[in-house]
């Protein structure tokens, strides 16, 4: 028997259904416009620095290597895609943080 799951959209929205599979694939998929343009990204922990390190849903670890609250995001590769590498490429766009933005 399938167990109905109350979920909610990065907006606050209602959804209702059975996922299968990764919901992390599910994100940002049709009929949600506040969406387009917007890359979600995953919270995986914080590396040996304290940084929160994300996952772009493709593998590449993300980090903001200024995550105090009140900032805009400054979002870096990490250096041979590695949890604890140094930043390395600066990463440019509007983000969507699942659950949520980690901030110091």
């Amino acid at each position: 028997m399938s167990e109905m799951l109350s979920l909610l959209t990065p907006n606050g929205e209602s959804i209702y259904g059975t996922p299968a599979g990764k919901l992390e694939n599910a994100v940002g998929v049709a009929y949600h416009p506040h969406t387009c343009g917007l890359l979600p990204i995953f919270h995986r922990g914080r590396d040996s620095w304290s940084r929160p390190v994300y996952d772009d849903g493709t593998g590449r670890l993300l980090v903001d290597v200024d995550p105090r609250a009140g900032r805009k995001p400054d979002i870096c590769t990490k250096q041979g895609n590695a949890f604890d590498g140094e930043p390395c490429d600066p990463v440019d766009g509007d983000f969507i943080f699942i659950p949520r933005r980690d901030t110091w």
